[in-house]
């Protein structure tokens, strides 16, 4: 998680900070579409923020309610010897 977290850090050209990567949340067969930036990290916790993107429609309710979720991102830059 630490090697995820320093692509949010960076300020190169191909880092997550200059250009924020898509994520999917997928959940009961149905996906959401978002942007995600990093809002904290610490020895103990990280915490993302996930922005809808535009055209997506919100379904809030549902993602609340369900247990399990996968989170798959676009892109991945290559940073050293992978994650």
């Amino acid at each position: 998680m630490q090697k995820f977290v320093l692509l949010f850090l960076s300020k190169s050209p191909n880092s997550f900070e200059e250009d924020p990567p898509n994520v999917v949340l997928s959940f009961n067969n149905k996906q959401q579409s978002f942007t995600m930036s990093l809002t904290e990290s610490n020895n103990n916790n990280t915490t993302f923020h996930l922005k809808l993107l535009d055209g997506e429609d919100h379904i809030l309710e549902e993602v609340t309610n369900n247990k399990t979720m996968n989170l798959f991102v676009d892109w991945l830059p290559t940073f050293g010897h992978g994650l």
